[in-house]
């Protein structure tokens, strides 16, 4: 290299730099793929439940993501201390993000609480709220947990729910099915994504970063068991190579295990492979010298 005027140095800085722009390229490849993938075109009827914290709980017999239609649905609304506050009972649910929730064919149930009473208004197509005065919270009626109210309907609507179940439905797709974009926008959108359903996907984006810098650890370690003393026997780098590699996907399985049951945080878990194996070549290199 020298008779050509390019240092070592120069050239392994150059290698270097190559490595770096195809790790930087795919991370941005990967992200571009998938900022305009994450539609609900391809997941299919099927049942769905929502969970919005303690307050509501939503279940369908069926829900289609391309019309935001669900069949057959039943809605729990709780108060501050669990107590029951309304039900409803549905034929057919469509949601739009403009209207919210509408109910259609049902059976709306109202509950005494410290909000009051919620009762169908005199169109019969929407849902206000009865005061209760102090005397009337201490009275049977109060305590009872049967409805205050229990009437049929045709549609129902304006009921302030604003519970969007499009991050519900991202989440029937598989972590390792989605792109590092669509893992990002899912857990922006959903709304209690400190919750252990989410695990997956945090520890999945945590891997897809990973994609880049791997193609860096993988040149670096290339470069120094090629430059290392008795490189030359090509047996000696592959049975170091596929030792290396049987370890890496070890410890991979141990750590994701680790980010899965929370042991590990879901960088610490995906990092951990890629650490373990460049400080286990650095080792090497040194026993070399």
């Amino acid at each position: 290299m020298l008779a050509n005027g390019i240092s070592p140095i120069q050239s392994f800085s150059l290698i270097v730099l190559l490595g770096l722009g195809v790790g930087l390229s795919s991370n941005w490849l990967v992200r571009a793929a998938g900022e305009n993938s994450m539609s609900l075109s391809d997941l299919k009827t099927r049942t769905l439940e929502m969970h919005i914290g303690s307050k509501r709980l939503w279940y369908f017999r069926s829900f289609d993501p391309s019309t935001g239609i669900g069949q057959d649905v039943q809605l729990f609304r709780y108060g501050d201390d669990g107590e029951n506050v309304m039900r409803i009972r549905a034929a057919q649910a469509k949601w739009e993000s403009d209207h919210g929730w509408t109910f259609y064919n049902g059976r709306f149930l109202g509950f005494y609480s410290a909000l009051g009473l919620p009762v169908i208004d005199k169109s019969g197509n929407s849902v206000v709220w009865e005061k209760i005065d102090e005397v009337s919270k201490n009275d049977e009626i109060y305590q009872t947990k049967s409805p205050g109210i229990s009437r049929s309907f045709e549609k129902l609507y304006g009921l302030d729910l604003p519970d969007d179940p499009t991050p519900y439905l991202w989440l029937q797709k598989r972590a390792k099915d989605m792109s590092v974009g669509e893992i990002e926008r899912l857990l922006d959108r959903f709304p209690y994504s400190k919750g252990l359903e989410m695990i997956p996907y945090q520890l999945r984006k945590a891997q897809l970063w990973w994609n880049g810098p791997a193609c860096l650890v993988a040149l670096l370690i290339g470069l120094g068991l090629g430059s290392a003393r008795g490189a030359a026997a090509p047996a000696k780098i592959a049975g170091v190579a596929l030792l290396g590699a049987l370890g890496f996907y070890l410890v991979r399985t141990l750590s994701d295990s680790l980010g899965e049951q929370q042991i590990l945080n879901p960088m610490v878990a995906a990092s951990l492979p890629y650490i373990l194996i460049v400080l286990a070549t650095f080792i090497f290199l040194k026993m070399q010298k």
